[in-house]
């Protein structure tokens, strides 16, 4: 399928900063993700992840999960690498998860909307209004059966989800685009 003049791959991103401990990985539930990954394998075999950050010791525990489930093959670390090459693998993935624990905001969740991604979010913190209905809400991170099941009913069946795509690319224009970021300090500056 091509989505934004992309031919969209069969990945699912996540971006995470590994590289001094594991506790980002687990705050942005990277490691839920390679459990939903695991559960999903049993049901299918077409998709790849692509971890997109800076490595470190928290790749390490993943590695070490991704080993356990026997899914070498299917996980890709692409380090530290350029924001061009960044939103282009944003651009040709399908699907971007972020099961937070707790979030800020959510900017890389929002790059991955904008850049035509079904973003599964676990909608804490920031994510739920960053994200909104623009996603799938997943409800019980911890239901990693589910969210495979989930994954594999989208997949199957993702053309139908264009609207989602394009509602998603729609809100982040409408929210959060330079422009609109720019005629919202103007404003606050004309209160001053």
């Amino acid at each position: 399928m091509e989505w934004l003049g992309e031919t969209k791959k069969s990945y699912i991103t996540t971006i995470v900063w590994m590289e001094t401990s594991e506790i980002n990985v687990i705050r942005k539930g990277v490691d839920k993700l390679i459990y939903v990954f695991n559960e999903y394998s049993k049901l299918s075999n077409d998709l790849t992840i692509k971890i997109i950050g800076s490595t470190g010791n928290g790749t390490e525990y993943l590695k070490k999960l991704i080993k356990e489930f026997n899914l070498e093959d299917k996980v890709i670390f692409t380090g530290r690498i350029s924001e061009e090459s960044k939103i282009q693998y944003l651009k040709e993935s399908k699907f971007y998860f972020q099961l937070s624990l707790y979030e800020g905001f959510g900017i890389a969740a929002l790059e991955a909307l904008a850049a035509g991604n079904i973003v599964f979010h676990s909608g804490k913190g920031g994510l739920s209004e960053a994200i909104g209905e623009n996603g799938i809400l997943v409800s019980d991170i911890n239901n990693y059966k589910n969210i495979a099941i989930d994954l594999n009913y989208i997949n199957i069946n993702y053309d139908n989800y264009s609207e989602l795509l394009k509602n998603g690319i729609k809100h982040v224009e409408n929210n959060f685009s330079y422009k609109v970021r720019l005629n919202g300090i103007e404003e606050i500056v004309k209160k001053l």
